[in-house]
């Protein structure tokens, strides 16, 4: 029987297969091996994405930061056509060149509000080499809310709160005045009241003569710079106060809630705000209290805890406010009786009048006085008021300087409460200068330390200084109690005919009758001379400048000496033909300049810069109190 030839083929190829496997002794055939390989993708440029601020609003700089090049350097400064930035939802903006690897992205569309915007490079987008980048989403940002931008005022006496207070609050888009009244509210805590905000939109004269709108995100976007004339409205301000003045009461808040929106009513504020306003205070009577100028009428003042002046937009009158002063003086009654002149400053009622020292006067405030809020006193005031005359008084007039620039030579002293003035100088050597200088320091220090410090101190007499005392007159004081009187001195006269001199000089003057102080001294250090001193020091050597104050030209062969803190020697030095003169050493703690009987010396400081300056003080004894008089810089009498 024939078999199939497909079962054949079959049978043949199993049996082939069950065959032992034999090595062939011919030569294998030629083969070519060829092995695949697989082709890297070059990886895609990156790109730095940064915004600021961090929430997205037409004021962002959003700036992209390349790795390579991306344009040529001629091209830096341009605004790109087609933008290598991309944002979804789609906001429009341009794109400008800063360098060749970095750009920044400008808004030209206002955003969302509160909106969600992802940014990428655009597809396709290659730097100068060809080499493509990725588009990988860069970042996503959010955007600024609708909120309040600015407010006015911005600071306010939360201590004592206003009883009609007016806020102006801008926002970043017109905002709707229908939500606003059911949106603002004034608020105390003790006890809990309520009074609704009468609220409208601003208008140009709320923003004053000396302030701007704020730009809203549509004006920021057109780059319009808000202007206003005074009547017209700003649709993005609001101008809030309460319905009636707010009653006393303990921590009011003006209280802003988040219903309030911007005009299309699409967008409502993120957060509220609490704004603290302080108590609204009784009207009462701070203090009371008489006062005792010199050379003038004495005056009792009243102080309030609020503004006795109503306020209003018009400016009050000098006539008006006179005649309110007097009104109000008429609920003040004073006993013995006293005719008086009315007068007021903010919180005060000064009422002028002969008023006698030491003499106890009884002083009732009626009830019906009304402060300038409206709120009325409440219950009578009273108090006892002395007047008490000032301490003694020793001290110099402020255009000393000016005369004693000039050459004139006179010098005048005013006494007040005092009997008598002793004036006593000593005239000085350089070396004696400079010891007077070093002396003097703690007395100039403890004026300025605390007055615990300053307690059971009393400053070195003028006998203890080294000199020769030159000029020693008690002049009698012939004044009444608080009128000062002038005592004139001529330095010519003191110096006995010399051209210069540093002189030490004490002021005494002794109380007068009827004062409980003893006293009071003033010293000061008074340079005549005609050096001009200016000295620079870095460490290692001192540079020194004398000129002539009287002609303004460099002097040479000028001694200098410097010292320590320690009075120690640092060096000398003579001044060349410049004026000028270099010393090594250590930096100064005194430079003495010294030539033909002239001598002058500065304390330096940690700047290493320095010119004279010598500074009177006085000292009140059994107050132990000292007071800076005044600064002077002296040359010499002509």
């Amino acid at each position: 029987m024939k078999l199939n030839s497909r079962f054949g083929l079959t049978v043949a190829l199993c049996l082939a297969a069950s065959l032992p496997f034999s090595q062939s002794t011919a030569a294998p055939a030629k083969t070519k091996t060829v092995v695949a390989t697989a082709v890297q993708e070059e990886p895609l440029l990156e790109a730095e994405f940064s915004m600021n601020p961090p929430e997205l609003s037409p004021a962002s700089t959003i700036e992209i930061v390349f790795s390579t090049p991306m344009i040529t350097k001629d091209r830096v400064g341009t605004t790109e056509e087609e933008s290598p930035l991309v944002v979804g939802p789609a906001l429009k903006g341009s794109f400008q060149w800063v360098s060749t690897r970095s750009g920044h992205y400008k808004l030209d569309e206002a955003p969302k509000f509160n909106a969600s915007y992802e940014f990428y490079l655009r597809k396709d987008l290659k730097d100068l080499n060809g080499k493509a980048l990725s588009t990988d989403r860069l970042d996503s940002v959010n955007s600024a809310q609708f909120k309040v931008i600015d407010q006015s005022p911005k600071w306010f006496d939360s201590d004592e709160a206003q009883r009609l207070p007016k806020f102006t609050f801008e926002f970043n888009d017109n905002v709707a005045l229908s939500s606003a009244a059911s949106s603002l509210v004034f608020v105390s805590e003790k006890p809990v009241l309520k009074v609704a905000a009468k609220v409208r939109h601003a208008i140009g004269k709320d923003f004053g003569r000396n302030s701007s709108p704020q730009a809203t995100w549509a004006e920021e976007i057109a780059k319009v710079k808000p202007s206003i004339t005074e009547e017209a409205t700003r649709l993005s301000a609001l101008v809030v106060e309460p319905e009636s003045p707010l009653p006393v009461a303990e921590k009011w808040h003006l209280q802003i809630a988040t219903t309030l929106t911007n005009a299309s009513g699409h967008d409502a504020i993120n957060q509220g705000d609490d704004i603290a306003l302080g108590d609204v205070r009784p009207f009462t009577v701070r203090e009371m209290g008489g006062h005792t100028p010199f050379d003038d009428s004495y005056y009792l003042d009243i102080d309030f805890n609020k503004q006795l002046v109503p306020a209003r937009e018009e400016a009050w009158k000098e006539e008006e406010l006179k005649a309110l002063a007097q009104k109000m003086a008429a609920s003040i009654h004073v006993d013995p009786q006293v005719e008086m002149q009315a007068e007021m400053f903010n919180r005060t009622l000064r009422l002028k009048g002969k008023f006698e020292l030491q003499k106890a006067y009884r002083v009732v405030v009626e009830p019906n006085l009304v402060s300038g809020d409206g709120l009325t006193l409440g219950k009578v005031a009273e108090q006892e008021v002395t007047f008490m005359p000032n301490p003694p008084y020793v001290a110099a007039p402020t255009f000393v300087r000016a005369q004693l620039a000039k050459g004139s030579g006179s010098f005048e002293i005013s006494a007040a409460n005092v009997r008598e003035v002793r004036v006593r100088v000593k005239k000085l050597t350089g070396p004696e200068l400079l010891q007077a200088v070093d002396k003097y320091k703690d007395y100039r220090t403890k004026f300025y330390e605390d007055e615990k410090k300053k307690a059971g101190y009393m400053p070195a007499s003028i006998d203890q200084y080294s000199g020769t005392q030159i000029f020693d007159r008690t002049f009698p004081v012939q004044k009444p109690l608080d009128q000062s009187e002038m005592i004139k001195l001529n330095w010519k006269e003191i110096l006995a005919g010399a051209p210069a001199a540093p002189l030490f000089i004490e002021i005494e003057g002794r109380a007068a009758n009827g004062i409980t102080q003893k006293g009071v001294i003033t010293q000061t250090l008074v340079q005549f001379t005609d050096l001009g001193l200016m000295q620079k020091s870095n460490g290692r050597e001192s540079m020194v400048f004398i000129t002539s104050l009287t002609t303004g030209k460099p002097v040479p062969g000028v001694r200098l000496t410097m010292v320590d803190d320690e009075q120690k020697l640092i060096g000398y030095a003579d001044t060349d033909a410049s004026g000028i003169a270099t010393m090594k050493g250590n930096n100064p703690a005194l430079v003495l300049a010294e030539k033909d009987g002239d001598c002058t010396a500065i304390q330096t400081n940690e700047t290493g810069i320095n010119v004279a300056s010598p500074t009177i003080y006085c000292w009140i004894e059994s107050q132990k109190k000292p007071a800076l008089l005044f600064a002077i810089l002296v040359t010499a009498p002509s």
